[in-house]
């Protein structure tokens, strides 16, 4: 009996050693993680910058293509939720269905054309003719924390309305 106490006693000396030696690496570990959720979480910068937009017009009911050159940050793989809206000349308000496009489609998008921006528009039918603007509020994710607390841009882009066509 005096035998098995005296490994029991010994592998426990052995465990106490172990647990001095590892006793570092853990909190070495534990304070690596926490800097490291600390860096995610102040990326606060979005993934594009717009440089330049190009008149865009079109008549109610059409499709046009907005466009606009822009520097990418091509290191930053980020999914993104899109809401956009038209306000016309009257200052109404036309909202488009929001979207979701995940880091894929986006990295996509940088293959076809890195630095230009193109997003298709339908012109609200009802909208009025004269100056108005396209409004995007993008939310990015481009890390786990973002899902939480995502990267906020809002991109105001103008466009000018035509006199509805007469047929």
């Amino acid at each position: 009996m005096a035998d098995i106490a005296r490994k029991v006693a010994r592998a426990a000396r052995v465990a106490d050693e172990v647990v001095e030696i590892l006793d570092p690496i853990w909190h070495a570990a534990l304070i690596l993680g926490f800097v490291s959720l600390l860096w995610l979480a102040f990326d606060r910068t979005p993934p594009f910058q717009i440089v330049q937009v190009y008149p865009a017009q079109a008549h109610p009911g059409e499709q046009v293509l907005l466009t606009a050159e822009v520097r990418r940050d091509n290191l930053k793989h980020c999914a993104a939720d899109v809401s956009r809206y038209v306000v016309d000349s009257e200052g109404v308000r036309w909202d488009e269905p929001d979207k979701s496009l995940p880091a894929g489609a986006i990295h996509r998008l940088l293959e076809t054309g890195p630095e230009t921006l193109r997003i298709p528009l339908n012109v609200p039918l009802e909208a009025a003719p004269g100056f108005g603007h396209v409004v995007a509020d993008i939310k990015y994710r481009c890390n786990p924390t973002h899902a939480i607390f995502p990267i906020r841009a809002e991109v105001a882009t103008p466009i000018t309305i035509l006199p509805q066509r007469l047929e």
